[in-house]
């Protein structure tokens, strides 16, 4: 994970939260080239999915937002490197 913060450009802010409120993620399973089926996660925009991620991906990226989310309640966190 890199010490850089995320910057999104100023005009894909609403875009962003738009689609955060119709953005979900379901089960779903993975078809591999060899032939069997992997868990993993669907995130879906609206009615559309988006993309479909391995199970580890998914729990990888789930524990990034809980650290974030977790670091900015902490006191005398610096917000400014979290936005």
């Amino acid at each position: 994970m890199t010490e850089e913060p995320f910057y999104a450009k100023a005009d894909r802010y609403t875009q962003n939260v738009q689609e955060g409120r119709v953005t979900k993620a379901m089960p779903a399973l993975l078809n591999t080239p060899f032939g069997r089926a992997e868990r993993g996660v669907a995130m879906y925009v609206g009615p559309n999915v988006r993309f479909v991620i391995p199970i580890s991906d998914a729990l990888r990226i789930a524990t990034q937002i809980a650290d974030i989310a977790s670091a900015t309640t902490k006191p005398n966190t610096d917000h400014k490197d979290t936005e």
